[in-house]
C-alpha cells in the first residue's frame, strides 16, 4: 500500500520551489535599476550642456572692411613718337646652288675632301662622269656634219652645172626662134616650102622644151641644196647639244663657297634627278625677316621707304646676344601665303662680323616703325593684355581701353588716352575694377 506524504515533505518541497525562483528575479530588478541610472545620467548631462550654451558669451558680428590697393600713378602725357619694332627671322645665305649632274652616267672621279664644310673656289671640279659615251656621240655628229657638208657642196655644183645648161638653152632657143621668124617670111614670099617652115617650128618647140627641163632640175636641184642647207643646221645643233653634254660631265663649282651636302661617291651612276652637291657662297648671309602685312601697310600709308631702313640684328649665343648694325636691301614683293607676311632682307654693315652668322641661325631685329601721334609712353607693366591700362578715378580703379603701338625710348607706346588721366604704373596682381585705391609716394 502506498503511504500519504506526512506535512514535513510538503513544507521542504515548497521551500525548494522557492528557492529555485528567486535567481531570476534578482537578475530583473539589476537590469533595471542600470537603464534607469544610465538614463538619469544622459539627462543631467544634456541639462549642463543646456546650462552650458545658455551662458556662453557669443561674439558680436563685425561689418566686412572693403579692400584698398596701393597704386603709384602717372599723368598721361600725349605725344608723338617712332615705335621700335621687333622682328624675328633667320640667317639665309646669300646664294645656295643644289648641283645635280645633267647627264647620266658612272661618277669615276671626286675632289679629294668633298665633304659638308670644305671650302671650293669657282670652277673647281667637284665630280666627274664616265665621258666615253659621250666622246664617241661627239665624233658621231662630227661625222654625220662633214657628210651634209659635202653633199651640199656636190648639190651645189649639180645646181651650177643645170643653171650653165640652161642659159645654153635659153641661147639656143633664141637662135630657133629667129630662125623660125625667118623661115615664116620666106614662106609667105614662097621661097620656103611648108616642110621647111614646119621644121623650124619642131626645132624651136625642142629647144623651148629643153629649156624648160633645165628649169625643172634648177628647182628641184635647189629644193634638194635647200633640204641639205637644214640638215646641216640640226647636224650643227646635235653636235653642240653632244659637246654640250660631254662637258655636262664634268661637275665645277658655279661660285666660291662652302660644302653644305656632298652625295657623291667614285663609282656611284647618277642622272639628272640626283642631288649631288649642296653649295652655299662664302659670302656673308643675310638677315631673312618677317613683317606683319599690317605693319609693312603701315609704313607705307606713311610713305615712307623700306629699303635703305636702318636695323639692328641680335643673335642670342651662350656667350650674350651679340649685336650687330645692318641695313634693309631688298623686299618680296608678295605677301607670303597662309603667313601674312612680307619678308626683307638686311645685310649686316660690317663684312667682318657678318662671316660670324651662319645661314639658318635664329635672329631677331629691331627696327624704328613710323611715327605714332596723339600717344602715351607708359612703364610696359602699367599696360594689361596689350589692350587696357588701369587709372584712379575718384579714388577708385578704372579700366581704359587702349591701342599698343609699339615700344619706344624703353617703354611701351598706347594710343586711346585723351591725356590726363592718372594711371596706375605698378604692376597690379588682380586688378578689379570699382576697388578702391591708396596712392603711394614715387
Amino acid at each position: 500500500m502506498n503511504e500519504m506524504p506526512g506535512s514535513q515533505d510538503v513544507r521542504a518541497a515548497a521551500t525548494s520551489a522557492e528557492a529555485a525562483d528567486a535567481p531570476p528575479r534578482r537578475s530583473i530588478l539589476r537590469g533595471v535599476l542600470k537603464f534607469l541610472l544610465a538614463t538619469a545620467f544622459l539627462a543631467a548631462a544634456y541639462a549642463g550642456w543646456r546650462m552650458m550654451m545658455a551662458s556662453a558669451i557669443k561674439p558680436r558680428p563685425h561689418a566686412a572692411r572693403e579692400t584698398i590697393e596701393p597704386v603709384r600713378v602717372l599723368p598721361a602725357r600725349l605725344t608723338t613718337a617712332r615705335p621700335e619694332w621687333t622682328l624675328y627671322g633667320q640667317a639665309a645665305a646669300t646664294r645656295r646652288a643644289v648641283l645635280a649632274p645633267p647627264v647620266s652616267g658612272r661618277i669615276v672621279e671626286v675632289a679629294p675632301g668633298l665633304r659638308a664644310g670644305a671650302v671650293v673656289k669657282k670652277g673647281q671640279l667637284l665630280a666627274r662622269i664616265d665621258d666615253l659615251p659621250w666622246r664617241a656621240a661627239v665624233r658621231e655628229a662630227e661625222a654625220a656634219l662633214a657628210q651634209a657638208r659635202a653633199q651640199l657642196t656636190e648639190t651645189r655644183t649639180r645646181l651650177a652645172l643645170e643653171k650653165a645648161a640652161a642659159a645654153n638653152a635659153r641661147e639656143q632657143l633664141d637662135i630657133a626662134l629667129r630662125d623660125l621668124a625667118r623661115a615664116k617670111a620666106l614662106n609667105r614670099r614662097g621661097a620656103l616650102p611648108d616642110a621647111g617652115l614646119d621644121k623650124r617650128r619642131l626645132t624651136a618647140s625642142q629647144k623651148r622644151l629643153a629649156l624648160a627641163q633645165r628649169k625643172a632640175n634648177i628647182a628641184a636641184t635647189e629644193a634638194r641644196a635647200a633640204q641639205q642647207e637644214a640638215a646641216i643646221t640640226r647636224q650643227k645643233w646635235m653636235l653642240e647639244r653632244t659637246r654640250k653634254n660631254l662637258a655636262d660631265t664634268v661637275l665645277r663649282a658655279p661660285f666660291d663657297g662652302r660644302v653644305a651636302e656632298s652625295h657623291a661617291e667614285t663609282g656611284q651612276q647618277t642622272g639628272p634627278a640626283d642631288k649631288l652637291i649642296t653649295l652655299i657662297s662664302s659670302e656673308p648671309p643675310e638677315a631673312r625677316l618677317a613683317l606683319s602685312e599690317r605693319r609693312f601697310g603701315a609704313l607705307k600709308a606713311a610713305g615712307e621707304a623700306i629699303r635703305g631702313r636702318d636695323v639692328r640684328i641680335i643673335w642670342d649665343t651662350s656667350a650674350g646676344k651679340l649685336t650687330l648694325a645692318g641695313r634693309i636691301t631688298r623686299v618680296t614683293p608678295d605677301v607670303a601665303q597662309g603667313k601674312g607676311v612680307v619678308y626683307l632682307f638686311a645685310r649686316v654693315s660690317d663684312p667682318r662680323k657678318a662671316q660670324w652668322l651662319r645661314p639658318g641661325a635664329f635672329i631677331e631685329a629691331r627696327m624704328a616703325g613710323p611715327d605714332v601721334h596723339d600717344a602715351a609712353l607708359l612703364p610696359e607693366s602699367a599696360v594689361y593684355d596689350a589692350s587696357r591700362v588701369y587709372a584712379v578715378v575718384d579714388g577708385r580703379l578704372k579700366a581704359l581701353p587702349v591701342t599698343l603701338a609699339g615700344y619706344a625710348r624703353g617703354k611701351a607706346l598706347v594710343r586711346g588716352l585723351k591725356g590726363g588721366e592718372m594711371i596706375v604704373v605698378n604692376r597690379l596682381a588682380n586688378p578689379v575694377e570699382g576697388r578702391k585705391t591708396k596712392v603711394m609716394a614715387r
